[in-house]
C-alpha cells in the first residue's frame, strides 16, 4: 500500500519530553520494583510501628522506604526538566518527513535519515508517537505536528506497517 510523505515542522515541548521520558522510565522493570519494594517497605514500616511502638526501627523503616520512594518518583522528573533545559539545542524546531523509506529529519544540528528497519518498537500515547531505536534512543513525532486526522491516520498505519508496537 503505497503512502505519500507528509511533512512535519516542530519543535518538542517540556511536557512532551517529559512525557518520552516518563513512558521511557516507567517501563523498566527495576523501576516498578523499585516502587514496589518502596511501598512494602513503607507498609511494613507502619504496621510493625503500630504493633511494636516502643521500637525506632519500623519507623526507619517507613520513612527511609519512603525516601526511597521520593527519590524514584521525583529525582527523575526533576533530571529530566534539567536536561531539556540544558540542551534546548535538541529540542529546537525540526523538518521531518516521514515516508515508505523512514523518517527524515533536519534541524539547526543536523541531518539524520532513519530507515524502518532501524526502529525495535513503538508506541502511541494521546500526545505522541515514540519510535524507539533502542532502550534509550527514542523519536518522538507529536501529534500536534500533523496538519490534518487525515495525516496522522497516514501516519500511524504506515508505523503500525513498518515496526511492531511496544
Amino acid at each position: 500500500m503505497y503512502h505519500s510523505a507528509v511533512q512535519l515542522e516542530y519543535e518538542i515541548t517540556l511536557p512532551e519530553f517529559m512525557e518520552m521520558a516518563w513512558r521511557r522510565r516507567r517501563s523498566s522493570i527495576s523501576w516498578v520494583v523499585g516502587v514496589v519494594a518502596g511501598a512494602l517497605g513503607f507498609l511494613l514500616g507502619a504496621v510493625l510501628y503500630v504493633c511494636v511502638p516502643a521500637d525506632p526501627w519500623p519507623l526507619l523503616l517507613a520513612g527511609y522506604s519512603a525516601l526511597f520512594l521520593l527519590i524514584l518518583l521525583v529525582l527523575p522528573s526533576l533530571t529530566s526538566r534539567r536536561i531539556y533545559r540544558r540542551n534546548r539545542r535538541l529540542f529546537a524546531t525540526r523538518k521531518v518527513t516521514v515516508s515508505e523509506e523512514g523518517i527524515v529529519a533536519d534541524s539547526q544540528l543536523g541531518h539524520a535519515e532513519t530507515t524502518w528497519n532501524n526502529y525495535v518498537k513503538f508506541r502511541e500515547t494521546k500526545n505522541l508517537f515514540l519510535l524507539y531505536q533502542s532502550k534509550d534512543i527514542l523519536a518522538i513525532l507529536p501529534k500536534r505536528a500533523f496538519a490534518n486526522q487525515a495525516e496522522l491516520e497516514q501516519v500511524r498505519a504506515l508505523i503500525a506497517s513498518k515496526v511492531r508496537p511496544a
